[in-house]
């Protein structure tokens, strides 16, 4: 793995509010997870927990699969061992591939067999249950297993999970009425202390014509009584252009989920596969549509939908969130995430094993814009083929990252993969030296000073300056370590950036640092 790039971040200004801060790489950790388990595959957080699934973890070619859990109090306090690994109890089945998708509350732990990405080798079809958890206050303990209700006959249970306010979500399943075969989505309820053994309720897109090749139920996300059902192949709009169906606890009858929306992307059109991953936080939801096409290339797009926007009781959409650079095969909006004022949209392009970045934007003036683009390998913290943003979360004051595909402790030929944890920057960092690298004065307001000392690499050095959308704003040079470069704060506006080290031949040869002007 590349050594990573130095990080300076220059804050000018501390009016900005929160949302526009950008997030700033913690640490990588992958649970001292054996090689090829894929940790990271699948990410699952709430207030007081994130869950990481290994799905291929297991002795030898197994492939049983494990959750990692962790406190975020923890990973807060930069601490990165796991307060638990859960298995399933019954006895390992070869290939079940558990952790595949994952769904968390504070004091339960969904878990599947079966991932909606890439192929039938991330899932298992003859693994078709649910396995719950419950937190007890002192451990996680296999509270049950919910088995593919008898009259769904096909599709694969457990594809998509949500759960919130002790209701319990599960999508993939297909069932046929005796004319056509539509996707499905269960609903349970906890009581008496665990869930029903058969679904309280379901929904599949009714009064909609859906068909099992409309994907119905793949993504799914649930914050107290709404809950969003991804439908990417909906062809209301063209064949795979994609919808979201938006459902209400309570509406129709007590604890009924009745429709409240259809939801269709304003520009939508064929093989936008609209609804890909879907996420939702109180009265707004964000939607994924990788297959969205700008400039001629296969870019991806996502979108951010308001309730009462327009008119109450509807859910309006207020902006299109494209990438910053679109490129082919990028499938932007492959993942979501979404915590408040902010949004985060992943992008793990094919083939499985490249390069995944992410981008967060914040709300401005009516509608969205970028704050910040990450690229985990640029920034030298994984190595390549690492298929960052895999899953993307929100954690507090955290953006999770999953790298299923990087090497976190092991050569890049032996990857383990890993999450990586980046941290809003707080305001007030000290001035401070770390390795060869000094710079100073922290804050400063005017110049900055920065020196690699001698020895620190070989020159003459390259210094490059970019902003938190990864655009190149500053070039200079360094004849030589030992030699002090001062970098002027002309040409450069408000904001955060960062400052990457490198030689002639491009290794680099600075750690992560950051500082904070005013």
């Amino acid at each position: 793995m590349r050594e990573r790039l130095l990080s300076l971040f220059f804050f000018f200004c501390v009016a900005l509010v929160s949302a526009q801060v950008p997030y700033v790489f913690q640490h990588a950790f992958n649970g001292d997870a054996e090689v090829g388990s894929k940790f990271g595959w699948s990410l699952a957080a709430s207030t007081d927990w994130v869950a990481v699934g290994l799905p291929f973890s297991g002795p030898g070619n197994l492939e049983n699969g494990a959750v990692a859990i962790y406190a975020t109090a923890d990973l807060a306090a930069g601490v990165y061992a796991p307060v638990q690994v859960v298995h399933e109890n019954i006895g390992p089945v070869n290939d079940q591939k558990f952790g595949a998708t994952l769904a968390c509350s504070n004091t339960l732990l969904a878990v599947s067999n079966c991932s909606k990405r890439a192929t039938e080798t991330y899932c298992n079809d003859a693994a078709e249950w649910v396995s719950l958890f419950q937190w007890n206050g002192t451990t996680w303990q296999e509270l049950q297993q919910l088995q593919r209700p008898p009259w769904a006959t096909g599709g694969t249970y457990g594809r998509a999970l949500a759960v919130s306010n002790e209701v319990l979500a599960v999508g993939g399943t297909r069932s046929f009425n005796g004319t056509v075969t539509r996707d499905v989505v269960y609903l349970y309820t906890f009581q008496n202390g665990g869930f029903t053994s058969l679904p309280t309720d379901s929904v599949d897109g009714s009064p909609y014509n859906t068909s099992a090749a409309d994907d119905l139920g793949h993504a799914l996300a649930l914050d107290g009584n709404t809950l969003l059902v991804g439908s990417a192949g909906d062809g209301e709009l063209g064949a795979g252009a994609g919808a979201v169906f938006i459902y209400d606890k309570d509406l129709g009858g007590n604890d009924q989920w009745g429709l409240v929306r259809k939801l269709l992307a304003s520009n939508g059109r064929a093989e936008d596969r609209f609804g890909y991953d879907v996420g939702v936080n109180g009265t707004r939801a964000v939607v994924g549509a990788p297959g969205r096409e700008q400039n001629g290339m296969t870019a991806g797009m996502a979108y951010v939908f308001d309730r009462d926007h327009g008119f109450s009781g509807n859910w309006g959409q207020v902006d299109s969130l494209a990438p910053l650079v679109p490129e082919e095969g990028r499938v932007f909006g492959a993942t979501v995430a979404i915590s408040g004022d902010r949004v985060a949209i992943g992008a793990p392009p094919p083939p499985l094993g490249d390069n995944g970045i992410a981008e967060v934007f914040a709300p401005d003036a009516g509608g969205w814009t970028r704050v910040q683009r990450i690229d985990p390998y640029a920034e030298g913290h994984v190595n390549s083929e690492n298929r960052a943003a895999n899953c993307i979360a929100f954690s507090g004051n955290s953006l999770l990252i999953g790298t299923p595909w990087a090497s976190i402790t092991h050569p890049p030929g032996d990857p383990t993969g890993g999450v990586l944890r980046y941290t809003q920057d707080v305001v007030g960092i000290n001035e401070t030296a770390r390795g060869s690298l000094r710079v100073w004065p922290v804050p400063f307001s005017e110049v900055l000073h920065v020196e690699l000392a001698a020895g620190g690499g070989q020159g003459p050095l390259v210094v490059e300056v970019t902003d938190v959308l990864g655009r190149v704003v500053r070039t200079e040079r360094i004849s030589a370590s030992g030699n002090v470069l001062t970098l002027a704060r002309a040409a450069m506006t408000t904001g955060y950036y960062q400052v990457h080290v490198s030689n002639v031949h491009g290794d680099v040869v600075s750690g992560p640092h950051r500082v904070i002007a005013q």
